[in-house]
């Protein structure tokens, strides 16, 4: 019965949201980091800096991983630039916006442990309920 009750929780929350008017965009302040479009950039972009490249690939969509040499090599640039930079420190997003429940477009700053700060924008789709980035190295 606890874990009813448990599981329940989330459900009467989002209801709670719906009924007191919240629209979809505000909805999605509420959501776990995981389900926003920003997760597979934070991903990518931590596993990369740290070398982490097969976990990275993860994050990107069918279509670019059907030329898997191609995305490791452009991951492993993105990796010797961490370095060169002290490291991944955060990944701050600044905008998204969704086009639809599969589609968004994410701007963000890589923040490196050094505190550079780089821009980054990607597009992000939903493949199998889960966010994909779908074109990296983009500015």
């Amino acid at each position: 019965m606890k874990s009813l009750k448990n599981n329940l929780k989330p459900i009467l929350f989002i209801l709670f949201l719906i009924v007191c008017g919240c629209n979809s965009e505000q909805m999605k302040e509420y959501l776990p980091d995981d389900d926003k479009p920003g997760a597979p950039m934070r991903s990518y972009l931590k596993n990369a800096c740290e070398g982490n490249i097969d976990a990275a690939v993860e994050s990107f969509s069918q279509n670019l991983r059907r030329s898997p040499a191609l995305l490791r090599e452009g991951l492993k640039i993105v990796e010797v630039f961490c370095k060169e930079n002290g490291g991944f420190k955060q990944l701050d997003v600044v905008t998204t916006k969704t086009t639809n429940d599969s589609a968004a477009s994410v701007k963000a700053d890589l923040v490196f442990q050094n505190g550079e700060q780089m821009p980054v924008e990607h597009q992000i789709i939903r493949e199998d309920g889960k966010w994909k980035v779908n074109n990296p190295f983009r500015k």
